[in-house]
């Protein structure tokens, strides 16, 4: 399959090549790539990788093979993914706990960059400590990364979503604090 692989003689340590196809395990499933992000921990992991590796953390696409175990989402399904490694290459072979189903009103190329998105909100609100005032105020005006951390705060809250409910791909309790769906448009 075409990758974006580690190649240390190339500009940024990454080139367009060949690799093998991914062979899934019993609990993952095969995901035709469509769309990917990229973000400077990728290019972290560029410069100390090994030569021929793909790399890349989220990935948005189309399942081509469902898990063997009957686990996950079915052939033909939008996805996105986060996951150490593969996110560059044409497929990925993924844990089915590290995909989630893509709603039909959302774009695989905006699915993909939200897994950075919502870790970003996540690590944002926990290392804020307790929450002052009555409002949260979140400096993305982005429709899902609110979404993100409005799950991040039902989290700090006591409850404890699904990282992907923090995406906002499951329904998301927005009574953390008093007007974050105000805040953040949901």
């Amino acid at each position: 399959m075409r990758a974006l692989i580690v190649d240390p003689t190339a500009p940024g340590r990454l080139r367009l090549g060949e690799v093998p196809d991914p062979v899934p395990g019993p609990a993952q499933v095969l995901v035709e790539v469509r769309h990917t992000s990229l973000n400077a921990a990728e290019l972290f992991f560029a410069e100390r990788a090994e030569p021929g590796e793909v790399i890349g953390f989220d990935a948005a696409g189309v399942v081509v093979t469902a898990a063997a175990d009957g686990s996950g989402p079915a052939v033909g399904s939008r996805v996105v993914g986060f996951a150490e490694g593969g996110g560059f290459g044409a497929l990925r072979a993924m844990d089915v706990a590290d995909v989630a189903v893509v709603p039909d009103a959302v774009d695989l190329g905006e699915a993909a960059a939200l897994p950075v998105a919502a870790g970003t909100a996540l690590r944002a609100l926990e290392q804020a400590g307790p929450l002052l005032g009555p409002v949260v105020k979140f400096p993305s005006s982005a429709r899902r990364a609110g979404r993100a951390a409005s799950g991040a705060c039902s989290r700090r809250a006591g409850r404890k979503p699904s990282y992907w409910t923090y995406l906002g791909f499951r329904p998301v309790r927005r009574e953390c604090v008093p007007g974050v769906a105000r805040q953040t448009g949901i």
